[in-house]
């Protein structure tokens, strides 16, 4: 499987040297893998954005991951050897060293009056975000009989962890709809030491900020305050 995802990222690299791919992009596999006998087949897809339903009892970003990328048991999908279920889902395999996040806050109403703008407080972590959890596992990767696979991931770090990321920016959306209202940027100082030091950018209005230095905060403002919710969070990669 490995050796076929980087083959897949290899063909894909020959025709795209962006700085979005360079940075931005990363691979997910589709597919299920029997637990039993390890038997799988995967359908492998670039990516550089993560678009999250607000699904679930905890609209918390770990938890929106661990639904996005749980795996569940179809019918009709057995292993072609012991017959017995497999799961299927999707998994990140290739992770970038920029992590964008969008939150699904614009869904289309049964009514037909346009999409409505979901207004509910969605937490995310500003440090220590562990995206291994949400990977195809290393020990399902690293197949004994696919030297050539594991040769080629430990030349490409972005294919192997740790996966610990940490907050550098966030877009809040302003309003009620998709067609009005207004974006503001938070973005982390990044020549100070102190990890609470953003600056908040509303059009051409720059303030320096505290963010997550107390609950009252401006973190409270970028998860939500009225009608300004957290839209897209952006993640680096610690170390790169």
């Amino acid at each position: 499987m490995i050796y076929n995802a980087v083959r897949f990222w290899k063909a894909y690299c020959r025709k795209n040297d962006s700085m979005v791919d360079r940075y931005w992009r990363g691979v997910l596999a589709s597919g299920g893998e029997c637990e039993r006998c390890r038997i799988g087949s995967f359908a492998f897809q670039v990516t550089d954005i993560t678009i999250l339903p607000l699904t679930g009892p905890k609209l918390e970003l770990r938890s929106l991951l661990a639904q996005y990328t749980l795996l569940e048991g179809t019918d009709n999908y057995n292993c072609t050897l012991c017959h017995q279920p497999k799961k299927r889902g999707t998994r990140f395999l290739r992770l970038p060293d920029r992590f964008a996040v969008c939150f699904q806050r614009f869904q289309n109403t049964e009514w037909g009056t346009g999409p409505e703008k979901d207004l509910r407080r969605v937490e995310f972590p500003l440090t220590d975000l562990d995206l291994g959890p949400y990977c195809v596992p290393l020990d399902t990767r690293l197949i004994q009989d696919d030297p050539e696979g594991v040769r080629m991931i430990e030349e490409d770090r972005h294919f192997r962890g740790p996966f610990i990321y940490d907050c550098y920016a966030v877009v809040c959306h302003v309003g009620s709809s998709i067609s009005s209202g207004h974006y503001i940027s938070y973005v982390r100082d990044h020549a100070s030491e102190d990890p609470t030091d953003w600056y908040r950018f509303n059009d051409d209005v720059v303030t320096r900020v505290k963010v997550g230095a107390s609950k009252r905060d401006e973190l409270e403002r970028m998860y939500r305050s009225g009608n300004q919710q957290a839209y897209l969070v952006f993640y680096k990669r610690r170390g790169t």
